[in-house]
């Protein structure tokens, strides 16, 4: 792997560290330039949210697994995310908040004092409302802190070996209009329609964005042709599961 000489250095100089772990881009990067510079001395620790998808659990132990890095999980449940499923403006803030309380209970009680989390240079702070929250937390974002951007955190994923195609997956809140309160079992709706769509069009990244009886499917601009190719098919399962309104996204995810 093609390590950031600059991050190893950081980590060493920081000392025993827990990685406030997603399986993410940033948060692989992370945790395999901790395990390279501390060995034992890292770890990462994953809040096991229901908003989390089957997909990006299997993606967080394939990147813990490609880092070396020992992962934890910590189940947080839908009744301690009250300000979460509600859905509204400020959903991130109170979803990070509750995500590093978690983590860094547990981090603290194996004797990890320093808390990690991976936000890049090119993240914009005003898009990202969880990072007021880690900064209350005092989580430390080393990316940023050292300018690392997304081209450079691609390239190390790149070398790891790892497909960097699934990392595009996100909170499965965002697939409701913001403001509309969210139960578990609308979560794993939602799961349950892009998985159905995800394998009637062989495709790999989907979005099946909810509002009442109607959805819209948008998929990857590659993978649009394919998408459509099947619409049919796609349209019939949708149907099925309860949908009366359906719109394939012409434009794609971007």
């Amino acid at each position: 792997m093609d390590y950031i000489p600059e991050l190893l250095d950081l980590f060493r100089d920081t000392g025993r560290v827990a990685v406030c772990f997603s399986g993410g881009l940033d948060s692989t990067v992370l945790a395999a330039h901790a395990r390279k510079a501390l060995g034992d001395d890292s770890l990462a620790i994953m809040a096991d949210m229901p908003t989390l998808s089957d997909i990006q659990r299997e993606m967080a132990i394939d990147g813990a697994r490609a880092s070396g890095i020992g992962l934890l999980t910590v189940p947080l449940d839908w009744h301690r995310l009250r300000e979460v499923s509600g859905n509204g403006e400020r959903r991130c803030y109170f979803c990070k908040s509750a995500i590093f309380s978690a983590v860094r209970e547990v981090a603290g009680s194996l004797g990890f004092h320093n808390l990690v989390s991976g936000e890049n240079a090119d993240d914009d702070p005003d898009d990202r409302p969880g990072m007021s929250a880690g900064k209350e937390a005092g989580v430390a974002y080393p990316l940023r802190e050292l300018g690392i951007s997304r081209r450079e955190i691609e390239d190390f994923i790149s070398s790891m070996g790892l497909d960097r195609r699934p990392f595009k997956e996100t909170c499965l809140l965002t697939r409701f209009p913001t403001g509309t309160p969210v139960t578990e079992k609308d979560i794993r709706f939602a799961e349950a329609c892009e998985r159905s769509v995800r394998d009637i069009a062989d495709i790999g990244l989907v979005r099946v964005r909810i509002s009442g009886s109607s959805c819209t499917v948008v998929s990857s601009p590659e993978e649009r042709a394919r998408l459509f190719e099947n619409g049919e098919a796609v349209i019939s399962a949708l149907e099925s599961m309860g949908f009366t309104e359906i719109t394939l996204d012409p434009k794609g995810y971007s």
